[in-house]
């Protein structure tokens, strides 16, 4: 099973999901799990999250590592589908 990251608020973080963080609006692109060939690229052994920001092209973005500050990374509107819970 892959390690789940979550908001501050408790929410699993999804792919698609609308984000408030320390640079503005963004958009959940993908995961980055701990121990992948993408950890890696990313110099993020812990894994992570990709937010690609409003504005900015496709590569512009930043990742959020579990040390990382997560109280700038704030879920504003949940993805649709993917079938979790409203606590999830």
């Amino acid at each position: 099973m892959h390690k789940e990251f979550r908001y501050v608020s408790g929410h699993v973080v999804r792919v698609g999901d609308r984000v408030r963080t320390f640079s503005g609006m963004g958009t959940v692109q993908f995961i980055i799990y701990p121990d992948t060939d993408l950890a890696e690229a990313f110099q993020a052994p812990e894994g992570g999250v990709f937010v690609q920001h409003d504005g900015q092209g496709p590569y512009a973005g930043h990742v959020f590592t579990p040390s990382g500050d997560w109280e700038d990374f704030d879920l504003v509107e949940r993805a649709r589908g993917g079938g979790e819970s409203e606590e999830s």
